[in-house]
């Protein structure tokens, strides 16, 4: 509730915290995976997206990333300003409809998370960062984000385990006193873009920890 209401970085307004609901199956001492923070999609007009995408198909499905986008932003406000069990409800609600669109459950997102040998609905995924920010300039936020929300997240989801997706959060979580009894594991993130030899490397290595611990 108060990581939404946070306006602590000062960033636009179109710039809100995008929290991530744990999937439906996840128990406490499960799996977390964690990534940096929310993509920013921006809020273009016809005339943008026409020229940023090359192909009519392409181009629909920015539109209604879009709507949904702002269906997001809106139903966050409300149940910020009114939160209940229907506010709640209906902001979790608008947030699949996004995953649906941006490639979840369907797409590179799951297919990436299930190739640690895990499946999608029985993990939490969280950001280091909460908030997208324009031109993907997260690092001016990363350290007071994570400062005042990640441990809190942690205490609510109570992982045995969590895997940093990618070497930005692998290694930035390596710097981090991590509470007692989580093991950090290196995984992939769906933009990887080293050779399938090491991809499948870490995959490896991952699989075998995470089944030690589950």
């Amino acid at each position: 509730m108060q990581i939404s209401k946070c306006s602590e970085c000062k960033l636009p307004e179109n710039c809100l915290p995008q929290l991530r609901p744990p999937g439906p199956d996840y128990e406490k001492g499960g799996i977390v995976f964690v990534q940096i923070n929310p993509g920013f999609i921006g809020v273009m007009d016809k005339k943008e997206i026409s020229k940023v995408y090359k192909t009519e198909k392409n181009r629909k499905i920015a539109e209604k990333k879009i709507i949904l986008t702002k269906e997001m932003l809106k139903s966050q406000a409300k149940f910020i300003k009114a939160p209940s069990i229907e506010s709640y409800t209906h902001f979790v609600d608008v947030i699949h409809k996004n995953r649906d669109l941006w490639g979840w459950p369907p797409g590179k997102f799951k297919k990436t998370i299930e190739e640690h040998g895990v499946e999608l609905k029985d993990v939490a995924i969280i950001n280091l960062a909460q908030c997208p920010v324009e031109n993907n300039k997260f690092r001016k936020i990363l350290s007071p984000c994570f400062e005042k929300w990640f441990f809190e997240m942690l205490d609510c989801l109570q992982p045995v385990a969590l895997v940093g997706q990618g070497k930005v959060v692998f290694n930035f979580l390596n710097t981090v006193d991590l509470p007692q009894g989580i093991n950090l594991i290196e995984g992939v993130h769906h933009a990887f873009r080293g050779s399938d030899k090491q991809k499948q490397e870490v995959l490896r290595k991952a699989i075998t920890r995470i089944k030690q611990l589950i």
